[in-house]
């Protein structure tokens, strides 16, 4: 990170490690940070989404999901994202609050 900080791939991979080991709110910025990057993959909007659903932000998690189809329609992850996205919905609506 240190000699190229612009890189998304760093901040991605740490998130990616952070959130495996629960570690939510540092997963969140470090995701956030990769997302920053104007060459970052649409599948950050994917780690986004997993880091926000763990953490009880069920709207945040939606808009990650809805951002990552408008960006890449036609990705092999898309089935999933299909799949989760019902899920996410009846979350937010049975929990009668916003997650913010």
């Amino acid at each position: 990170m240190k000699r190229d900080p612009l890189d998304w791939r760093w901040p991605f991979e740490l998130a990616r490690c952070d959130s495996k080991r629960s570690n939510w709110q540092s997963a969140l910025l470090r995701a956030q940070q990769a997302g920053k990057s104007n060459s970052a993959p649409s599948k950050v909007h994917l780690l986004l989404a997993d880091i926000y659903s763990n953490s009880g932000r069920p709207s945040d998690a939606i808009a990650e999901l809805e951002t990552f189809s408008r960006l890449d329609p036609e990705s092999p992850f898309m089935a999933r994202v299909r799949e989760v996205l019902p899920e996410l919905r009846r979350r937010l609506a049975t929990s009668g609050t916003t997650d913010h």
